[in-house]
């Protein structure tokens, strides 16, 4: 009798979970952001980087934020970006790091959020040492079902350039899961 009971009110619990699931009134303050009164993905704070890496771009994460100010001071070199999406031109920000290994990048970020003005600083350390300019990767859809999308990918990691390297087309639907690199350069690979 109870079985057959749950066995109607079943698919109504079900349907009442999606539909919740489906609510876009968030109360989180962000999505996988750093910590700290203004919060910033992806979570630049307290991190090092090459002196040759591409433009560490972000956003303000906080719920409510806006009028964001953003500053950064490096040596004699002060670069302000407004709002709520911080994005460097390329050259621009390497004429910013050009010589600037071994340094602190000490950044002011100045934000409203609900209506009141919030200010924190953070820094990003300049290593001296640079990072290989390129790297490899295998770009698949993150259920890995989706075999007939898959594609090896090169980027360049001093900008945004990426290339396909090889993709599934390509292969006459063959396998393109593994791949290496002889005596680990770059400019001779191996697919099987």
């Amino acid at each position: 009798m109870i079985f057959s009971k749950l066995k109607h009110l079943l698919p109504a619990i079900l349907i009442c979970s999606v539909l919740a699931g489906c609510n876009t009134n968030s109360s989180y303050t962000a999505v996988y952001g750093s910590d700290g009164p203004v919060v910033i993905y992806p979570d630049y704070k307290e991190v090092t980087i090459p002196a040759n890496i591409a433009p560490l771009n972000f956003h303000y994460a906080t719920k409510g934020a806006k009028n964001a100010r953003t500053t950064f001071s490096l040596g004699d070199k002060s670069v302000t970006i407004k709002g709520l999406e911080v994005e460097w031109p390329v050259r621009k920000w390497k004429k910013f790091l050009s010589g600037m290994g071994g340094q602190t990048i000490t950044v002011n970020s100045d934000v409203t959020i609900d209506g009141k003005s919030i200010s924190e600083t953070w820094h990003i350390y300049v290593s001296s040492d640079p990072v290989d300019g390129y790297l490899t990767y295998r770009l698949i859809e993150p259920s890995y079902q989706m075999f007939h999308e898959l594609s090896i990918m090169e980027r360049c990691v001093e900008n945004f350039d990426e290339i396909a390297i090889c993709d599934y087309q390509h292969t006459n639907n063959a396998c393109m899961n593994c791949h290496i690199h002889a005596q680990q350069r770059g400019d001779l690979s191996l697919y099987y």
